[in-house]
């Protein structure tokens, strides 16, 4: 029993109320408050999944969008492209039996993310040909678009004509190529002998 009367053991006493006193409070807390509790492990695999789906999703569309773009945009330097355009020219009209009459580029068109590379061609020959010419260059595959169409009646008596068609090809930029090296880090002498990091 505690005796709160005896000044010689005040002192003992009354740390023994005290901490008996800590731990009813602490009882009471550890009853009382609720206990801390951690995230839920089904909650967090179900965000890990949708963070997954999503990630799979966003680089499946990548994926495409590159896909399309290659399909739609010429490769190389714009330099490379008139004589394959040609090429592609010279056997859609062979195929519908016109005569090449000219052919040239223009001068190119360089935006932010993206090159135009424009030609004239000047066809002769049916206007029913030409049309169907016309409508070749710009089947998929192709890679060509028409901007222009300028038809002029070559012959009175017949259906022949003079066809004047502009198209254009698209090209991604290049990606520049990394030109710089890191650094060096190996210790190099100097006259004195000391090292430094070039």
């Amino acid at each position: 029993m505690i005796d709160f009367k005896n000044k010689d053991e005040l002192t003992t006493n009354v740390v023994i109320c005290g901490s008996l006193a800590v731990f009813v409070i602490a009882g009471a807390c550890m009853l009382l408050l609720p206990k801390p509790t951690g995230p839920d492990p089904r909650v967090q695999r179900t965000a890990v999944s949708r963070i997954k789906k999503s990630t799979e999703a966003m680089t499946t569309a990548i994926e495409k969008a590159k896909s399309d773009l290659s399909a739609e945009t010429w490769p190389g330097s714009p330099e490379d492209i008139g004589p394959v355009v040609l090429k592609q020219v010279n056997t859609l009209l062979q195929s519908r039996h016109l005569k090449l009459a000219g052919f040239h580029a223009e001068k190119t068109i360089e935006q932010p993310n993206l090159t135009l590379i424009p030609f004239v061609i000047s066809v002769d020959g049916g206007f029913n040909s030409v049309m169907a010419f016309t409508k070749d260059l710009e089947k998929p595959g192709t890679k060509l678009a028409v901007n222009l169409f300028q038809v002029s009646n070559a012959d009175q008596t017949t259906d022949r004509v003079t066809a004047s068609i502009g198209i254009t090809t698209y090209q991604l930029p290049a990606v520049p190529a990394s030109t710089t090296e890191p650094a060096s880090t190996t210790p190099v002498k100097t006259q004195k002998g000391a090292k430094t990091n070039a």
